[in-house]
């Protein structure tokens, strides 16, 4: 709500009276006058007192000039009025048929100095203060207008669709007192030529309401204020937005972005027009920040009416936090690195970030001894979210190997990240796969063999028995790969030590 009166451009307001009265002077037999004056404020009945403004020339004569006033608080300093009216209720004849021979009565206009808030305790005194001042001050329309009391109920002048408009000097003495910070303004009502006949009329004074139409004075302002995202690892693009408007509708020369880094330096960027109008749009910002901590955030306008505005007043905006990223791959297991051929691998990594979800982890395996004809050595397997979410999770992925010795690495990527385990190059050893062979003795008279331990780790060759045992092994299974012209080929022979 308060942001759609802010936005309006031009106000019309009506409002009603908060004093209302009249004075009138009567001739005393033994010589001179004495004037009277009566003040009042709205009441719950509206007709209750009326305002009476005319020359009733009897036995002794005296004549009446009215007044009313209008709070004018509610017009801000700056604005600009535009024009003004007045609208009066007149009242009937026969309510005081006792007040006038003539019931008519043409009438002028005049300003007030007198604020009637303070003669409103002494209503019904003597003074000549407000008899005067209804007709010492600046004439309010140019031409006095006919009022005429109805003889059956009561009209507005001049009719309820219209209003009775102020001149400039009216308006030119509004925009003063609003200027100076006067909160009231007021009006005498005088009968025109009130020397001539005997006549006058009576105005319901708590029901005259004053016009008002005013320009808002140039109050440029920011709002909606908006930032994405909230936090991100240091080198992230950050988004600041907000909404500019100028209801004068001048083209701001710049606007400025202030960023308090955590360090208290403050970083200034000009901003940019994405939506909108330059005087009603939205305003933009994106660059990286490579700083860590939380930011503070504050926009600066110089604009085209030549004002300088700052959002907030004081201080700074929540901004964003840059939190140093700590995306990594950890507790990685395998599930029988050591098996045969056709015996499936599990192979098993947690992922764990604070911005980046996994998009995909993979598990390379690249063979470094081979123990068959197979080519390929290299293999690459994407795993797969078994528990937890993506940014806390835990991958695997089951396959089977032809035989062979292997290292192995994980890679894993989320936004533009990726991670690799283990880091800087390096490989975790195995796992190793074997052809399934028969137990038996090692059989001289063969030619040599590659010797391999239970892990697919190279011992050396061995031709017999003596080479065999100059190996010095261990108890255990070994492994045994005939070793032809053309290269080794799958493991034949098992060798059991005792």
């Amino acid at each position: 709500m308060i942001v759609l009166m802010l936005l309006a451009q031009i106000i019309d307001t009506t409002v009603r009276c908060s004093f209302y009265g009249y004075s009138y002077r009567a001739n005393n037999w033994y010589g001179g006058s004495t004037t009277y004056y009566y003040i009042y404020q709205p009441d719950p009945d509206p007709y209750s007192y009326p305002i009476m403004v005319g020359y009733d020339e009897d036995w002794l004569d005296e004549w009446a000039r009215g007044y009313v006033q209008f709070p004018i608080n509610f017009i801000p300093q700056g604005a600009t009025i535009l024009n003004a009216g007045l609208r009066l209720y007149v009242g009937y004849i026969g309510q005081w048929s006792d007040e006038w021979d003539g019931h008519a009565a043409y009438l002028w206009l005049f300003s007030m100095e007198n604020n009637l808030a303070e003669w409103y305790s002494g209503s019904g005194s003597q003074s000549s203060t407000l008899f005067n001042d209804a007709y010492n001050g600046s004439l309010f329309v140019d031409n006095p207008f006919y009022v005429e009391m109805d003889p059956q109920y009561n009209v507005y002048y001049p009719s309820e669709m219209s209003f009775l408009p102020l001149n400039s000097t009216f308006i030119s003495y509004l925009q003063e007192r609003v200027n100076s910070g006067i909160p009231w303004v007021g009006l005498g009502i005088v009968k025109y030529n009130e020397e001539g006949y005997d006549g006058g009329i009576n105005l319901f004074g708590e029901e005259s309401f004053l016009y008002v139409s005013y320009i808002m004075p140039n109050q440029p302002v920011f709002y909606d204020y908006s930032f994405y995202p909230d936090s991100g690892d240091i080198g992230t693009y950050f988004t600041f937005m907000i909404h500019f408007f100028d209801n004068h509708q001048y083209v701001p020369e710049y606007i400025q972005l202030y960023l308090k880094r955590p360090d208290e330096v403050i970083d200034v960027y000009n901003v940019n027009l994405v939506s909108g109008y330059p005087y009603d749009g939205i305003y933009a910002a994106r660059f990286p920040i490579t700083f860590p901590g939380t930011y503070g955030v504050a926009f600066f306008a110089r604009t085209g009416g030549g004002l300088n505005i700052w959002y907030p007043q004081e201080g700074f905006l929540p901004g964003p936090k840059v939190i140093v990223d700590s995306t990594y791959l950890f507790d990685e297991y395998v599930v029988n690195d050591t098996s045969n051929v056709g015996m499936p691998i599990v192979f098993g990594i947690k992922y764990r970030t604070t911005f980046y979800p996994c998009d995909s982890i993979f598990v390379n395996l690249v063979r470094i001894e081979s123990y068959d004809s197979t080519f390929e050595n290299q293999f690459r397997f994407p795993m797969t979210l078994v528990s937890g979410t993506p940014y806390n999770g835990t991958y695997e992925v089951s396959v089977s190997l032809p035989a062979g010795r292997y290292v192995r690495y994980y890679e894993g990527f989320g936004g533009s990240k990726m991670v690799r385990l283990p880091g800087g190059g390096g490989t975790l050893d195995g796992p190793c796969v074997f052809w399934s062979p028969v137990g038996e003795n090692l059989n001289t008279g063969v030619i040599s063999y590659r010797v391999f331990d239970a892990l697919g780790r190279f011992v050396g060759y061995a031709g017999n028995e003596k080479e065999l045992s100059n190996m010095s092994l261990h108890k255990g299974v070994y492994y045994l790969i005939p070793v032809t012209r053309k290269g080794s080929v799958k493991p034949r022979k098992i060798l059991k030590i005792d």
